[in-house]
């Protein structure tokens, strides 16, 4: 008698097969209208917080929308090799002063300065990957004094010790965030010396390695290239014109040069061993005779020639070396502080 009264609910019949009465219809009819309630304000305030997090904060959508209006102008205007509308070219040695060598605090000066290119290092860790580091060992820049060989590292082995470069702390980037890096810091707006329309911040990569092991470094670049689709903005160079040999072997459609320290690797160049796309002459240590002979060599074979030198820029500094190799017919310069190299091509113009 009282079992049926207590095993009645919403979904049972009463005693003697009566229904739901009147009383507990309205109380399902109200339940299901706060259901519903409940369900759309959870759909309204997600969607208003979506599109708020999109307008304000930039979102996913957003930061996606933004890398590929920068790839869509990286295609339309790759980063030139030549002087344009006579502007020779600016290219920050190991990133630039001002911030650790070879580090993304200096690859994003350099595009805030108006660099054309930041010239960067780049080997391979024990794992295959591609890190942003000079030398091969981690002595000369580890904070804690530790020295090992880079290629006995892996990458978070490596990045997980501080370095210490112009007496600030950085870590070792990839050549991945490099790239990410100066996409962004060579955006018109972002560049004090780059206007609207203009092309963005390349790359210039050096090549740390040998004829042996230059194919695995090469296949790994290669891929990270195609990935962050910046082949129109990236040079390739080494100082090893068998080096250089074996990258325009494997990759004849890059622009690949020759970086000259000696008389030996421009005679290579000169008898017609190493095809080139551009010559870069270290001219203090090459010396001026160098300089000259590939000037020449530049002219009977097409090709930009980029004077470097740093510290050791010899009479007047960095800015007295890059007038005069401007002045004697250099297409850019190679050196240290972007902007100092951008007083002395202006002074010319």
């Amino acid at each position: 008698m009282g079992r049926g009264r207590r095993g009645a609910g919403f979904g049972e019949a009463g005693p003697a097969g009566q229904g739901v009465g009147p009383a507990n219809r309205a109380l399902v009819a109200l339940v299901a209208v706060l259901v519903v309630l409940a369900l759309a304000t959870a759909s309204l305030t997600a969607g208003l917080g979506r599109g708020i997090v999109g307008r304000w904060r930039g979102g996913p959508d957003a930061a996606r929308a933004e890398r590929d209006a920068l790839v869509a102008r990286d295609r339309a205007r790759p980063t030139p090799i030549w002087p344009q509308d006579g502007r020779s070219l600016a290219l920050a040695h190991r990133g630039g002063a001002g911030a650790p060598e070879n580090s993304l605090a200096a690859i994003a000066a350099s595009g805030r300065e108006g660099a054309d290119y930041a010239e960067i290092d780049v080997r391979l860790t024990a794992d295959s990957q591609v890190v942003v580091f000079h030398d091969r060992r981690t002595g000369r820049l580890s904070a804690e004094g530790r020295d090992q060989p880079v290629r006995d590292l892996t990458l978070a082995e490596l990045q997980g010790m501080p370095m210490v470069s112009r007496g600030m702390v950085y870590r070792v980037p990839t050549l991945a965030q490099a790239i990410r890096t100066a996409r962004g810091a060579g955006a018109p707006g972002v560049s004090r010396a780059r206007p609207a329309g203009a092309h963005g911040l390349g790359l210039l990569l050096d090549l740390k390695t040998d004829p042996r092991h230059a194919p695995a470094l090469l296949a790994r670049i290669a891929g990270i290239l195609a990935h962050e689709d910046f082949q129109n903005h990236t040079l390739v160079m080494s100082t090893d014109p068998a080096v250089v040999a074996v990258a325009r072997r494997l990759h004849p459609d890059w622009r690949i040069g020759l970086c000259c320290r000696s008389a030996r690797s421009l005679n290579r160049v000169e008898a017609g061993h190493t095809r080139l796309s551009f010559l870069v002459v270290t001219c203090s240590m090459a010396g001026d005779a160098v300089f000259a002979r590939a000037r020449q060599l530049c002219r009977t074979r097409p090709m930009p020639l980029y004077a470097g030198f740093g510290a050791g820029a010899g009479p007047g500094g960095e800015a007295g070396a890059a007038a005069r190799y401007l002045a004697d017919g250099a297409s850019g310069v190679l050196g240290e502080d972007v902007r100092v190299i951008e007083r002395a091509a202006a002074a010319l113009r």
